[in-house]
């Protein structure tokens, strides 16, 4: 199995396809718009929000951010791609991932 350097998504502020194949999720940080609540779910699928969820992460208005970086023992593996979905007014997210292939 071979690793690829990690990879990040830019700024997201829609749901959509992040990437396609497996690989691992290694971060996420969910931005608000200072005032409304934002949720930014990720999924195992690289077409739709349809398939195993690989993290649901909801941060308050108020709060600006948050998010989660995993350590490379705490890694969620993903097998189809990564689909995510941007909920909240002013909502966005980043998501970094590692890319791997037989």
């Amino acid at each position: 199995m071979k690793y690829f350097g990690s990879s990040g998504s830019g700024e997201v502020t829609e749901s959509k396809s992040i990437c396609s194949g497996a690989g691992f999720l290694t971060s996420l940080m969910v931005y608000t718009d200072g005032t409304n609540d934002a949720t930014v779910t990720l999924y195992d699928n690289n077409n739709s929000a349809i398939g195993d969820v690989l993290v649901i992460l909801p941060v308050s208005g108020a709060s600006d951010y948050g998010g989660r970086i995993w350590s490379d023992r705490a890694f969620r593996k993903f097998t189809d791609g990564i689909y995510a979905v941007v909920s909240g007014t002013g909502a966005s997210c980043i998501v970094e991932y590692m890319k791997v292939s037989k």
